[in-house]
């Protein structure tokens, strides 16, 4: 696999990762905080990340999961 490639999967992954995490703090915040390991805090910084700054964060070329 392409360093390139590799790079554009973490990508993908991490995307996804965000707007599931967001989508489930919306449909249950306890549940998800829970399921997702992260506290109070970190809940609330994600809840209001824009669809702009997600992207941004996706693009890290570390996974977030």
């Amino acid at each position: 696999m392409e360093p390139d490639q590799l790079l554009d999967e973490i990508k993908d992954i991490n995307l996804a990762y965000l707007l599931l995490a967001k989508q489930m703090l919306r449909d249950d915040r306890v549940s998800a905080m829970y399921r997702l390991g992260i506290n109070q805090d970190i809940a609330e910084i994600l809840d209001k990340l824009t669809s702009a700054q997600l992207v941004k964060m996706a693009a890290s070329n570390m996974l977030l999961c």
